[in-house]
């Protein structure tokens, strides 16, 4: 297996951020060369989509794959709840299955090797307030989640328990009483 997978964004994570991904591979000296990544809704075989990245100077490739994840999440409408709102549309699974691409010259038919390494992730629908409990581009349990991060405030006691696919996490959130 020539693709390894040197980082990944932690999971769960939300689309307002930088979904990034570190690629390396033995193949890097072939012509042509190109990282693919492939995107799936976890335990599907419909690709949503095929993305194909080049090779930076140390041979490795960051692939950031929040824009495209992102177009595949929509809003929840949960605006009356008494208990528990299913968050169908609004957080998704996703896999990413990593390959390459080259050939024997600079002009030869190129040779696909798709799916040589999987890795799955969780993605709400969201931004990451950027406060102290953001490390960079990744989020973590303590982020504030929110649509407009520039002109939104909150209190300090404000907290929601969201629980998705058997992971409970809980966040900061504005209660604005809108």
């Amino acid at each position: 297996m020539a693709i390894t997978l040197l980082q990944e964004p932690t999971t769960p994570n939300v689309k307002g951020t930088r979904l990034i991904y570190t690629v390396s591979s033995s193949n890097i000296p072939q012509f042509q060369y190109r990282y693919i990544a492939d995107l799936y809704f976890s335990g599907s075989s419909t690709r949503l989509g095929r993305f194909k990245y080049p090779q930076n100077t140390s041979g490795t490739s960051n692939i950031d794959l929040a824009r495209p994840i992102g177009d595949y999440l929509n809003t929840d409408y949960n605006w009356k709840i008494a208990e528990s709102a299913s968050l169908d549309n609004s957080v998704k699974q996703f896999d990413v299955e990593f390959g390459e691409e080259y050939g024997t010259t600079y002009t030869s038919p190129v040779t696909i090797a798709p799916g040589l390494v999987t890795a799955s992730i969780q993605v709400f629908k969201g931004n990451v307030y950027p406060n102290e409990f953001t490390n960079g581009f990744n989020w973590t349990e303590q982020s504030l989640l929110t649509n407009s991060p520039a002109t939104q405030s909150f209190n300090s006691d404000d907290y929601l328990t969201v629980s998705v696919y058997d992971t409970d996490v809980t966040v900061k959130y504005y209660n604005g009483g809108s």
